[in-house]
């Protein structure tokens, strides 16, 4: 790797003294890449950006071989705000009524295919192809090869059952029973295991109850969200109740957690879930409700009675497909926002 350097003096000889960059790509290929990296980290004038796949270069090892002397950028597939840009539209103001339509349909596209760039621009009947090759891939090189795993067969069960749970509480546990009956030789710790390694090869991610309690957060059941909802579509497609409602609700996860958001859900001592707690860039407390529509009386009973039973002081919000007004209920007041103008709120 030092011939890069010693190439690029040989023809820039007076740069030798000035800030130079340093693009380094699946530098993952070169054994002892770390070494090297830190060689011209101590020269101080280099600045080194290191990128690579996930399947060979985690985030964790990265810090660990730098010596905590990195800062990390998660690159993942377009944001609603960002697929608009693709379409040529702008996000950044909200629409006139004349092309609200244009930006409500592009939503539920993006909730169909997702936001992975290679996938936008081929036509439909090859989306799921491609999605399907995806999940595929990180099944067989972000884990199988990565990590030597054995029970492909139980692998793929665990990938399908976490896919077709995504946006919905589910537990180790259950998944773990659940391939014993099926016939899987397994254990829990097992299954715990690829969870961890799906995880780590951002297929999906893991979000927890709100508690101050470590053992109730592990104990309690957790929801599990794709990367991109596509996925979800491609893999599994409307089987399980897979829909409008949960496909928007696994966007919002992924986009709270690109603005920096740590997520949690909340279940009152009556059993009322809200879907998300946290808080923003800004350090107000949002509890949110994410739903396709409320035109339903039980639906918007059912979303806002979760939220008017935290009492704590927060914005209540509802992020639905359309509607946009605000409502009281037992003296508390409660947003709801299109989910097109929440993706391009900030």
């Amino acid at each position: 790797m030092r011939l890069i350097e010693e190439e690029y003096f040989r023809r820039f000889p007076d740069l030798r003294n000035e800030s130079v960059w340093f693009f380094l790509d699946q530098v993952q290929e070169v054994e002892g890449w770390e070494s090297y990296a830190r060689t011209l980290l101590d020269r101080r004038w280099p600045r080194l950006i290191l990128s690579g796949s996930s399947s060979r270069l985690l985030s964790g090892e990265v810090a660990t071989q730098m010596r905590g002397r990195s800062l990390t950028l998660e690159v993942k597939p377009f944001s609603f705000k960002e697929y608009l840009r693709w379409k040529g539209l702008s996000p950044e103001t909200y629409p006139e009524s004349s092309t609200r339509s244009i930006i409500e349909k592009c939503l539920l596209e993006y909730l169909d295919t997702g936001g992975f760039p290679e996938v936008l621009p081929l036509e439909e009947m090859f989306h799921r192809q491609l999605l399907q090759n995806y999940v595929n891939t990180v099944i067989f090189r972000d884990v199988v090869d990565r990590w030597g795993v054995t029970n492909i067969t139980l692998l793929k069960y665990v990938v399908r059952r976490l896919l077709t749970s995504c946006s919905c509480r589910t537990s180790v546990n259950r998944i773990f029973i659940e391939a014993k009956s099926n016939g899987l030789h397994c254990s829990k710790n097992t299954v715990h295991e690829y969870l961890g390694y799906l995880e780590d090869a951002y297929l999906v991610e893991s979000m927890f109850i709100e508690t101050a309690s470590e053992r109730r957060r592990m104990t309690n059941p957790r929801k599990v969200y794709a990367i991109d909802p596509g996925l979800v579509n491609a893999f599994v497609g409307r089987s399980g109740g897979w829909g409008l409602g949960r496909a928007l609700e696994d966007a919002v996860f992924v986009e709270l957690r690109r603005r920096g958001c740590t997520p949690s859900y909340v279940m009152s001592k009556n059993g009322f879930e809200i879907d998300f707690s946290f808080m923003d860039e800004s350090g107000e407390h949002i509890l949110m409700q994410v739903c396709s529509k409320l035109d339903e009386k039980n639906v918007l009973e059912r979303e806002t009675r979760a939220l008017a039973a935290d009492t704590r002081k927060a914005l209540r919000l509802i992020v639905t497909l359309h509607e946009e007004r605000n409502i009281t209920r037992d003296g508390l007041e409660i947003v709801i926002l299109p989910a097109w103008k929440w993706f391009g709120s900030i």
